[in-house]
């Protein structure tokens, strides 16, 4: 596989992240106003209003969902750079954000797993697309490096 279609693959999930970022967000607002969400209805349990409303749902006074929001969003446009044009600082910056992203759904997973034992089905879709965004991004920096240490 070329890398053009690997940052096709990551502005996808990028994609699919931002949109469930947004539904995240609104879900806070729903639980907020007193309202159940989305999630607890699909689900039929009360795991993602506790996920979201816990003391983990922010970092540093503000809503995880606001960070994925914006992190999706600039990845997105990091990965649709690098498809147009191979921009080697930009690709490198795609690859960071995949593996900050992928560093940050297993620390919230741990949290959702092993300290609130329970969760949030949106989340998790999260969650592992960012794992795959993890390896999509390691996979891409082992394939550049090997390639750069061919020519040397």
């Amino acid at each position: 596989m070329n890398n053009k279609s690997l940052y096709q693959i990551i502005l996808i999930i990028s994609l699919i992240c931002l949109i469930f970022s947004v539904v995240i967000y609104f879900e806070k607002a729903q639980y907020a106003s007193g309202h159940g969400g989305i999630c607890s209805a699909i689900t039929g349990s009360n795991g993602c209003e506790i996920v979201q409303t816990s003391s983990y749902g922010k970092m540093f006074g503000i809503s995880n969902s606001l960070y994925g929001i914006v992190g999706f969003m600039i990845l997105g446009i990091f990965s649709l750079i690098s498809i147009k044009k191979n921009n080697k600082i930009i690709n490198y910056l795609t690859i960071a954000g995949g593996i900050i992203a992928g560093a940050i759904a297993l620390l919230l997973l741990y949290i959702q797993a092993f300290v609130l034992h329970t969760y949030c089905i949106f989340c998790l879709m999260i969650d592992i697309s960012s794992l795959i965004l993890l390896g999509l991004a390691i996979y891409l920096l082992i394939k550049i490096n090997s390639r750069h240490s061919r020519h040397k």
